[in-house]
């Protein structure tokens, strides 16, 4: 059965509704699962891994890199075609809950933080002793670094002039501004940042070069995930100039004094690059 017969038909401005079907779907795919509910997590976030980079490495207009901390596509297929064989029930009780998560998404407004709200609702926080920053506080703090921002402002007066000469802002050159978190959990401030981004300057999204770290596996791939799928199911949007995802200890494997250390290859989870 496809997934669009078991899933109700959602627009844009049901976006609360959405999340709370993902939710749904999540929760019964954990109880269908035969591993504990934080290892399902786990296969469910890695599932939507695998998807990310296959289509990765066939989207224009990216440089894509995956460095040795990525985990090995081929053994995660590997593993769902076994997972469809031994558990069927379990398989497409997964295929669901990713359907309802790309609902979740094309339904919400480019660049909403969806993982950290279900991640914290479920038992993780107690278990992995984790506590994200809720989406609506990522979001106001990046509203307020942008409330009376004459650089942000500035460059929007020149693109907009730009642009009533009938030219396309992509021909235009700002300097990249580059925005980093060590320990960014499922991406929630980053998110946020490009989301007020979006919604008062959507142009100069194109100029912000991200940097993500985080020590957890799972979270680096939820952060990962959360800044490619809007490139894809949202409409409107703007892709960021590059993003950098890694996964490191930002006490032991870095310096006082810069990123550097951490910023290395070997910690590289995927790297992108937006090519004109």
């Amino acid at each position: 059965m496809k997934i669009e017969r078991r899933l109700p038909r959602l627009t844009a401005k049901h976006g609360r509704e959405a999340i709370q079907l993902f939710d749904k779907a999540l929760t019964d795919y954990f109880s269908k699962s035969h591993l504990k509910t934080p290892q399902a997590h786990t296969q469910f976030i890695r599932y939507l891994y695998a998807e990310v980079a296959i289509c990765l490495r066939h989207t224009p207009n990216f440089g894509v890199k995956f460095g040795p901390r990525a985990p090995d596509v081929v053994q995660i297929v590997s593993d769902m075609i076994a997972l469809f064989h031994s558990h069927p029930e379990e398989y497409e009780a997964l295929k669901i809950a990713y359907g309802a998560y790309l609902l979740a998404v094309s339904s919400n407004e480019a660049f909403t933080d969806i993982f950290s709200e279900t991640y914290m609702a479920s038992q993780f926080k107690v278990s992995h002793a984790q506590h994200f920053t809720p989406p609506d506080l990522s979001t106001l703090c990046a509203k307020l670094t942008m409330v009376g921002n004459k650089t942000y402002e500035d460059q929007q007066a020149e693109i907009d002039e730009f642009k009533s000469k009938g030219n396309s802002p992509f021909d235009m050159y700002f300097p990249v501004y580059s925005v980093g978190d060590i320990c960014a959990g499922a991406g929630a401030l980053h998110l946020g940042t490009l989301r007020a981004l979006h919604q008062k300057y959507p142009d100069q999204v194109r100029y912000h070069s991200l940097m993500l770290n985080d020590l957890d596996e799972e979270c680096s791939l939820m952060a990962l995930i959360q800044h490619v799928m809007p490139l894809w199911y949202c409409e409107d949007v703007r892709s960021f100039h590059s993003l950098n995802v890694y996964r490191g200890d930002a006490i032991t494997e870095r310096s006082e004094e810069h990123t550097s250390e951490l910023q290395s290859r070997l910690h590289l989870v995927c790297r992108l690059l937006l090519e004109k």
